[in-house]
């Protein structure tokens, strides 16, 4: 029997990686959810984004492009999360 013994960062770092995203299936959910309302919308979307790592962001935002392309009402929420995600 051998035992492996894998380094405590190793395994955090894995479990951080798996989390992160667990949350980006979440927001990409709730959004698609309340996407009938700009309002909502855009804080959903704000909220997500404090806790999104910048290649997340860039994920999400080509997720939105392609699922609310037929939503010109939501647009300027993705065109403005599309630009501020340059300055992470």
């Amino acid at each position: 029997m051998h035992i492996v013994i894998i380094p405590k960062n190793r395994i955090n770092s894995k479990i951080a990686l798996k989390m992160a995203r667990v949350f980006l299936d979440y927001t990409k959910t709730i959004l698609t959810k309340v996407s009938f309302d700009k309002e909502l919308f855009q804080a959903e979307l704000t909220k997500a984004l404090k806790h999104l790592l910048p290649y997340e962001v860039y994920e999400l935002v080509v997720w939105m492009q392609e699922s609310f392309k037929d939503k010109p009402q939501l647009q300027s929420c993705i065109l403005r999360t599309k630009i501020n995600e340059h300055s992470f």
